[in-house]
């Protein structure tokens, strides 16, 4: 497998992990403030 495939393969994880992320947040808003809280943000 050429490593364009790899990089592809990346980038096509990364998209569907920051949806999946974008859609927690959005859905539960009063968690992510936790989140921050804890992280120092």
């Amino acid at each position: 497998m050429p490593l364009s495939d790899y990089a592809d393969w990346w980038d096509k994880q990364k998209r569907e992990s920051e949806a999946i992320l974008t859609d927690w947040v959005q859905e539960n808003p009063q968690w992510w403030a936790v989140v921050m809280e804890a992280c120092g943000y």
